[in-house]
């Protein structure tokens, strides 16, 4: 069986590609240059993937200036790149396709999607269906949902996508689960901390700083709304003063966070840290004895199935709704959507003993849902089936 995965979610194929590949799965990995980054991380991450597996698949950029000669040769450059590509990826048994990547090189749209010479598996992660495929009106927009249209499966990777309108009319489309490294993010002793952090509860934040203010074009949905966070905890220290939050200092709203924790006299309580590689957010996530996400998409990001995967106390909100569609069992979990819910959290989760129940059985949940054995298994009976369709 050979398998092309195009596309890098945040590093997350790197697992899948390091896994096929111990199975005997002939699998390689075509990303983009924004995406190289993420896919080299996993050389030195204690992954074996070699660099021949790697392919790059953005072609060279249209010349913005010069003779009509140089233009003409341009382009032609570039459509050979993707020619090359096409008949490259023609050669696999499978093509999983995540976030609609093969929309964006216009050969590779054209053979894959429109003519659909060859029948690919579409994997959405975000925003490509929340906002492109669902809502846009535009060039890119259109794409997208003839991507997922024309896909012989769609994968939802993130539980609110299984309410989308748009997935109403794709009767192809089913959850399933993000693969999490549960070696890499495990359940570890607590690391010592910088003196500013002893004694006192931690809480660790690491969406981005996102409140719909900002960024709020009609039609957005991927807003975090943590900021319900801030104001929660402001009422949260007047009872338990020897609390900390660690937040990074990311996200549309930034500026306005920072000005939120100064109007609420939350600076002696709050860290603000720049983006970290994912070495040292795993050192704070291991250091925190809370970790918060989001509290509007009622799904899980990855960095949430990460906190669970090492046995964190998380606060976040999920949507009770979408569990039927997508997980059918309870979730190990403080959910909360609104700030009184949030503050009601920070309250039960004061208690030691409870983080220890509640971290003991978020860790049981990702081996049982998101584990990379779990998750590779369902994955390669999914290849096999699409093959036999062929």
């Amino acid at each position: 069986m050979k398998v092309a995965l195009i596309g890098n979610l945040a590093g997350v194929s790197n697992d899948i590609l390091s896994e096929l590949r111990t199975r005997g799965v002939e699998a390689d990995l075509f990303v983009n240059m924004a995406e190289a980054a993420n896919t080299k991380n996993g050389f030195s991450d204690g992954l074996s993937i070699k660099e021949s597996w790697i392919h790059i698949v953005t072609p060279p950029a249209d010349p913005k200036s010069g003779s009509r000669v140089s233009l003409f040769i341009g382009q032609l450059q570039r459509f050979r790149f993707q020619l090359k590509l096409v008949r490259q990826l023609m050669r696999y048994d499978v093509l999983h396709s995540n976030s609609g990547s093969l929309t964006y090189p216009s050969l590779l749209y054209l053979i894959f999607v429109v003519l659909k010479r060859k029948a690919y598996l579409a994997f959405a992660t975000g925003s490509d269906i929340r906002e492109g495929a669902s809502q846009a009106s535009n060039r890119q927009g259109k794409q997208l949902r003839k991507f997922f249209c024309g896909a012989r499966r769609v994968y939802l990777l993130n539980a609110d996508m299984v309410a989308l309108p748009f997935i109403a009319s794709l009767k192809h489309a089913v959850f399933f689960p993000f693969a999490i490294n549960e070696k890499r993010f495990s359940p570890s002793s607590q690391l010592s901390r910088p003196d500013i952090y002893e004694g006192k509860l931690l809480c660790f934040m690491m969406s981005n700083l996102d409140f719909g203010i900002t960024d709020n074009w009609p039609g957005r949905n991927s807003m975090k709304f943590n900021d319900r966070f801030i104001r929660a905890m402001a009422n949260y220290v007047k009872k338990e003063p020897r609390f900390h939050a660690i937040i990074l200092d990311r996200g549309s709203d930034r500026h306005i966070a920072r000005q939120m924790v100064a109007d609420l006299n939350l600076n002696t309580h709050v860290t603000f840290l720049p983006s970290l590689s994912q070495t040292d957010r795993i050192r704070y996530m291991t250091m925190a004895d809370i970790i918060v996400d989001q509290f509007h998409l009622g799904c899980f990001g990855l960095g949430a199935l990460e906190a669970l995967s090492m046995g964190k106390t998380l606060i976040t909100y999920f949507n009770k709704d979408f569990i039927s569609r997508s997980y059918a069992d309870e979730i190990p979990i403080l959910n909360s959507k609104t700030e009184d819910d949030v503050l009601a959290a920070l309250e039960i989760a004061h208690n030691p003993e409870f983080r220890k129940e509640i971290g003991l059985k978020a860790r049981e949940w990702i081996l049982k849902h998101h584990a990379r054995q779990i998750v590779l298994d369902r994955l390669i009976t999914i290849y096999r089936e699409s093959m036999e369709m062929e």
